[in-house]
């Protein structure tokens, strides 16, 4: 039985992003191009006087059916869902090309967020438990949160890409679909569990608190060795995300810090830019300015050594 502690509420703020119109079609204004997943491309477009997200399934061009079966269950699954963590759903279209409108996410991507701070961080997991027992209260699993599925907008977290889900109720045989890494064993051999989105949310967790990739984490027979991974950080948070990334997906559980209620949102300063603002933490930064002018100080001594020895033995030379 997967458990979840309720914790307290974000603050917001607002990001936004200048766009230019690139083509026009004779439905939608096509403004920028925004990547390509294994369901389809995604576009951000101007429909019907506002800006939304436009993900676009070509059948012609589809390797196979289950690309159709899989983008035709995220039309159906984003129909079913509102929650302020779900891009909402918008319109679609069915033919050739399968349309998909959705609610456009103007925010900061996790995969640009180098290194958070626990407060940060205790406030992101406060988030995504929300949206975790959401997810549980539908019977689906996302099967594929990862940083670049993951948007920070107003204050608030949004979970993308629902291209992967599935609802272990109506689903008996399930695709092995995931991210290494991000993914349980469990769900990379098609058997995903009602803890397996836990698991992926633990491992964002680890990220964003110590600004490395998984595969740098230190792994201990098969599992994350939470502890000497985090080491240095508070325990009581150690405890929580350990317990979200255990193998067994029966073992885990997602119980948020008592003695560390105070969640600190990530606020971006005015004035500044989204790039400087999402530096390494600031103790890195000093540690980086040291190593730096020690280098430079060693550097300046080495050259005046050597522009002294070659002085002496110039005069060495010329008297004797």
């Amino acid at each position: 039985m997967v458990q979840f502690i309720p914790a307290p509420s974000p603050k917001e703020e607002i990001f936004q992003s200048p766009f230019e119109v690139q083509t026009i079609n004779d439905n939608y204004e096509t403004i920028q191009f925004l990547g390509k997943g294994s369901q389809g491309s995604t576009y951000k477009v101007n429909f019907q006087g506002q800006v939304v997200a436009m993900k676009e399934l070509d059948i012609s061009k589809a390797g196979d059916w289950k690309s159709y079966d899989l983008f035709e269950r995220e039309i159906n699954t984003l129909k079913s869902l509102d929650h302020p963590a779900i891009p909402k759903y918008i319109h679609h279209t069915e033919g050739t090309k399968t349309l998909l409108f959705m609610e456009f996410i103007d925010g900061i991507c996790l995969n640009k967020i180098k290194k958070l701070e626990p407060e940060q961080v205790l406030d992101f997991l406060t988030q995504a438990q929300d949206f975790l027992k959401y997810l549980a209260s539908k019977s689906i699993i996302h099967r594929d949160i990862k940083p670049s599925n993951i948007f920070l907008r107003n204050g608030r977290y949004v979970f993308v890409d629902f291209g992967s889900v599935t609802n272990p109720l109506k689903t008996r045989n399930s695709t092995m679909i995931g991210t290494y890494f991000y993914t349980p064993v469990e769900a990379l051999q098609g058997r995903p569990s009602s803890s397996t989105d836990m698991f992926s949310v633990g491992v964002v967790a680890i990220q964003l608190l110590t600004g490395k990739d998984p595969e740098s984490f230190i792994y201990k027979k098969n599992e994350i060795d939470v502890k000497s991974t985090l080491s240095g950080f508070p325990k009581n948070l150690i405890k929580c995300i350990a317990d979200m990334v255990k193998y067994d997906p029966d073992e885990r559980k997602m119980v948020l810090p008592k003695d560390m209620v105070e969640t600190k949102p990530i606020v971006l300063p005015a004035g500044k830019d989204v790039e400087e603002f999402f530096l390494p933490a600031s103790g890195d930064m000093k540690m980086s300015a040291q190593l730096i002018v020690t280098g430079v100080f060693i550097g300046v001594c080495i050259l005046a050594m050597l522009i002294v020895l070659n002085t002496l033995s110039y005069i060495w030379h010329l008297f004797f």
